[in-house]
């Protein structure tokens, strides 16, 4: 299969006159065509091969997303070298890692400041470029464009074109080794299911070097649509000033999104508050029912789904209030999210069912993807015309699922276990790592992925955990803790959540409280706002919600600051980092293994669930 760049620079030439990509510079919008986005990467390529940048060359490309990153990518790559792409973020001691477990004889940094923190490896960094701005001994951007305006790209393009390094939840991150045609395969794939065409916007807010975001980018310009550049801290200024047809998100930005929502509601009048949030309700049960009729909802934890005549009924006695609903709160969101956007995408992490019916019913749909790393990254996908929400989705073309037990036995259709894919988008291994890539990919080409699903009767997975995040209870039984924290997330004071209990006798939860509301409400009720947040858990969490009673969660701890990229309890794709959450946090957990509450309407006199007692665990 042809490299990448070689697809690109063929596949671009009928959008010449398009727009490839829309970036704000000094307050103003400015826009790069196809023409001139393909002329950018060519010179640049070949500036690095003046530099001294041969075929097989690892090169460090350490910045963050904007239009000078995409060039510098696709550049490493049909200069023939492979790319190692880090966020400007990453911490010193982690580049010094990459840098030297790569072998890494380049680095493009985005400014330099992040060539000054990166330390001294004792390797020998034959090229250093700054993206932005000047640094003594390393050559700017646009000169590499310059030194690139004429020269030759290599005739060879070897197989090898990028190493991913884990965002690292666990242990040491892993250097993912991804070919060209492992990516290609996402690539030639992926665009048709989800529609991309010339008449498309797609906003930007996740980290380029993701190997989510990085395809879709490639998707993107490989079907003629627009990529505009945004971050968490301008995307409201930028949804405005873009209006996207399609948003691709994690999970975290549309909880913030929903979250934002309902902030705005809060400031209403009490007759405004009860008014849009009525108005919701009606929206999200109408099209519950429409989506139970039409077999397009899956909730694992429901223990009657109810009857296609109930389904029927409440789809049409619905309708009028559904329908306001959606008029008339769905039009405020649309307005919110730019008033154009016909889809979003998400990927990174399951999305919460709450969240999907909530964006769905207001006339958001969102096609979730589900992948990894190791798979360049896309594995399934919803599609939008038998969107089966609470899925991640069916596999996608030439690519082979199977669900296992802990023996590597195929278990029956509808029951939980390992996910193991096999197809062209699989990895090549781990980078300098033999032993770490036989223990996931086995010699008939089916790579492990460590994580929990069920396969329904039309193809679609449920997500239902990781087994490396499976906590084990003192009595020996698993629990999976993401559909409890999904549950947990449901609350309107619940902001973030992490369920404990390894070795423990029952589950806990560590939780940042959504602070404005949780104390102003707790406050009213004369309580306090742990013992508000226990009842919420207790009221969300128990058999009538379909969850097992070992599935309680009966201790609970409040911590005071949101788990974040920048505290580290967060990957870059916001994904929680629980071994560091646990340790940090350590003497939390066992105060709250150690608290008993007599009643809802006492203070903690030691440890346990609202108006029980429970023994220390």
């Amino acid at each position: 299969m042809e490299s990448i760049p070689a697809y690109l620079r063929e596949q671009i030439k009928p959008f010449y006159d398009l727009p490839a990509l829309r970036y704000a510079e000094n307050k103003e919008r400015k826009i790069i065509t196809y023409r001139e986005f393909g002329d950018r990467v060519d010179r640049f390529a070949r500036g690095l091969v003046k530099l001294g940048i041969n075929p097989g060359d690892k090169v460090f490309l350490l910045a963050d997303n904007s239009h000078k990153w995409i060039v510098a990518d696709l550049g490493i790559l049909a200069a023939g070298a492979v790319s190692v792409p880090r966020g400007g973020d990453t911490p010193p001691p982690e580049s010094e890692y990459i840098l030297r477990h790569s072998g890494a004889c380049a680095v493009i940094a985005e400014n330099a400041r992040l060539l000054d923190a990166l330390p001294e490896t004792g390797l020998e960094i034959r090229v250093k470029v700054v993206i932005d701005g000047e640094y003594d001994g390393a050559t700017s951007f646009d000169e590499v464009l310059e030194m690139g305006a004429d020269g030759e790209l290599p005739a060879e393009i070897p197989e090898l074109a990028t190493v991913v390094y884990t965002s690292g939840t666990t242990g040491v991150p892993k250097g993912v080794m991804l070919s060209h045609a492992n990516i290609m395969h996402n690539i030639l794939v992926v665009p048709p299911i989800i529609g991309i065409g010339t008449a498309d916007r797609f906003l930007s807010v996740l980290p380029s070097w993701h190997m989510f975001e990085r395809t879709v980018e490639y998707a993107i310009f490989a079907n003629g649509a627009t990529l505009s550049y945004s971050s968490l801290r301008t995307l409201k200024a930028d949804l405005a000033a873009e209006s996207p047809t399609f948003l691709v998100a994690v999970p975290r930005l549309f909880e913030g999104l929903h979250d934002g929502f309902f902030a705005q509601v809060e400031k209403k009048s009490p007759f405004g508050q009860k008014f849009a949030k009525f108005l919701i309700a009606q929206a999200v049960e109408w099209a519950g029912c429409k989506l139970r009729l039409a077999d397009r909802l899956e909730n694992p934890r429901a223990r009657d789904q109810g009857s296609k005549v109930g389904a029927l009924l409440g789809s049409i006695g619905r309708a009028p209030l559904g329908m306001l609903g959606r008029k008339m709160v769905g039009g405020k969101v649309q307005a919110a999210l730019g008033g154009r956007l016909r889809g979003a995408v998400s990927g990174g992490g399951m999305l919460a069912l709450h969240l999907d019916q909530f964006l769905t019913a207001l006339g958001v749909p969102v096609v979730v993807g589900y992948g990894l790393t190791e798979t360049s990254p896309i594995v399934t996908v919803r599609r939008f015309e038998d969107n089966v929400l609470g899925s991640i989705g069916r596999a996608i073309d030439h690519t082979e699922l199977k669900v296992t037990d802990l023996n590597g036995n195929e278990v029956p259709m509808g029951t939980a276990g390992e996910l193991q894919v096999r197809g062209p988008q699989v990895m090549l291994g781990y980078l300098g790592n033999e032993e770490a890539t036989n223990a996931v990919l086995d010699k008939e080409g089916w790579f492990k992925t460590g994580d929990l699903v069920s396969i329904t009767k039309k193809g679609d997975l449920i997500f239902t955990g990781r087994q490396k995040e499976t906590i084990v209870l003192a009595g020996g039984e698993n629990v999976e803790p993401y559909p409890v924290e999904s549950r947990i997330l449901e609350s309107p004071y619940v902001n973030q959540v992490m369920i404990v209990g390894q070795d423990r006798k029952s589950l806990g939860a560590l939780i940042y409280p959504e602070p404005t509301r949780a104390e102003a409400d707790a406050r009213a009720e004369g309580i306090t706002v742990e013992m508000l947040i226990r009842r919420e858990v207790r009221d969300l969490v128990n058999p009538e919600s379909g969850f097992r009673a070992l599935e309680k969660v009966g201790r609970v701890g409040l911590i005071d600051h949101e788990f974040s990229v920048e505290d580290g309890t967060m990957t870059r794709t916001l994904k929680l980092k629980r071994n560091v959450i646990h340790d940090k946090y350590a003497d939390l957990i066992d105060e709250i293994y150690e608290r008993v509450y007599d009643s809802i309407s006492r203070k903690p006199t030691g440890s346990g669930s609202l108006g029980e007692k429970e023994p220390k665990g």
